[in-house]
């Protein structure tokens, strides 16, 4: 009795990124490939607030929070650093005009009390990659002051969350990356 999901761990994961970066379509992808049906209806509309999504994979649990990038709910993501183990933060590849307002973010993001003291990793996805007029890697590093971090693990790959481009490898790292981060995880029954 209990089954399969009493084994399972728990793993909470906050999804973050300015409006219209692709956070909403990057977790359907997700889902819906991660359920054994690729190629479901990936259009989405503004996330309000937010929403949670479940899913299992490989004897984990993830319960993601997409949070809305709109200005007015930015805020809201602090009242869900408390319990996430895991950062996901997507970035448009091609909206140079605002890594500014990104790296502010960021930068907030990690003077927060439960994300300062913890060694919560962070996946940065530089999504729209393949898109005419995206910003290469390293430039995009740069331009992010990503090297300043270094109480953490983090890294960036190059995504595009209609086709699904390296968003496996990207969650895997992830997963990984928590695991090493919070041994705890690891030994949950």
């Amino acid at each position: 009795m209990g089954g399969g999901l009493s084994k399972m761990r728990l793993l909470k994961i906050m999804l973050v990124g300015l409006d219209n970066a692709g956070k909403t379509t990057f977790i359907k992808w997700l889902r819906s490939n991660l359920n054994g049906t690729p190629g479901q209806n990936l259009n989405t509309v503004p996330t309000v607030g937010y929403n949670m999504e479940k899913f299992v994979k490989n004897n984990f649990q993830y319960q993601i929070y997409d949070m809305s990038g709109q200005s007015k709910y930015r805020e809201m993501w602090n009242n869900y650093c408390k319990e996430i183990v895991g950062i996901i933060f997507v970035i448009d590849s091609t909206d140079y005009l605002r890594f500014q307002v990104v790296a502010n973010e960021v930068e907030l993001l990690l003077e927060q009390e439960d994300i300062k003291n913890r060694p919560v990793p962070i996946l940065f996805l530089a999504n729209k990659s393949d898109m005419q007029g995206a910003i290469a890697t390293e430039s995009m590093k740069e331009m992010l002051k990503l090297s300043v971090i270094t109480d953490r693990k983090w890294e960036i790959f190059q995504t595009n969350s209609l086709k699904g481009a390296n968003i496996e490898n990207g969650f895997q790292w992830l997963t990984s990356s928590i695991i090493k981060a919070f041994p705890e995880v690891k030994q949950q029954n």
